[in-house]
């Protein structure tokens, strides 16, 4: 019964903070200076998650070369890069600790899109990080948005996770995204 009890607060708990998450939202003031800001973190944003495709590309293309001797590579392997948020551990404005400790959570099993490629096949640039849209939709449905191409990775960040506002995205410095590459041969984690 208790197991329940705990299960249901902590159920309400999020609810209640993705409320908040949206309640911050609606009342985020788009001045020219904050506007500009956004568009300079999304595009940032947007060139890393290029380079993190650009990084499988170029792991794939090495795994499968001749550089490797008898390379045995090239028959079953697949490699995932995903991209985490490392400044978890130092608050800002609407997140606390326990906000901050969700999002790493977060950022490394549930809402970040990744790039995959496995034995010699890998989906394009435009289906892995824009799954063929322009995400400017929900939070980023705005006119001063229009000509700005927001990945995939932008909006899980900040609309289907509910846990960063655009207040906090004005205090983000994109440096603090870390590219990550995980290689498995035969299913085993190599690298």
């Amino acid at each position: 019964m208790n197991q329940n009890k705990t299960q249901n607060q902590k159920a309400l708990n999020k609810n209640e903070e993705i409320v908040l998450r949206r309640w911050q939202n609606d009342r985020f003031e788009w001045t020219p200076e904050n506007t500009q800001k956004i568009i300079s973190v999304i595009q940032a944003l947007d060139k890393k998650v290029n380079e993190m495709y650009d990084a499988v590309v170029k792991t794939k293309n090495f795994l499968e070369s001749d550089v490797i001797p008898n390379n045995r590579a090239k028959e079953d392997y697949s490699i995932e890069a995903t991209m985490t948020y490392e400044r978890y551990d130092d608050a800002i404005p609407t997140a606390d600790a326990k906000m901050l400790e969700r999002l790493y959570d977060a950022t490394n099993w549930k809402i970040m899109p990744a790039v995959y490629a496995s034995d010699g096949r890998m989906e394009s640039r435009e289906q892995q990080l824009y799954l063929g849209l322009n995400w400017n939709i929900e939070l980023f449905d705005r006119p001063e948005l229009a000509n700005i191409k927001i990945p995939y990775y932008v909006h899980a960040l900040f609309v289907d996770s509910c846990t960063y506002t655009l207040n906090d995205m004005l205090y983000m410095d994109p440096d603090d995204f870390c590219i990550g590459i995980e290689v498995r041969f035969d299913g085993e984690k190599i690298l």
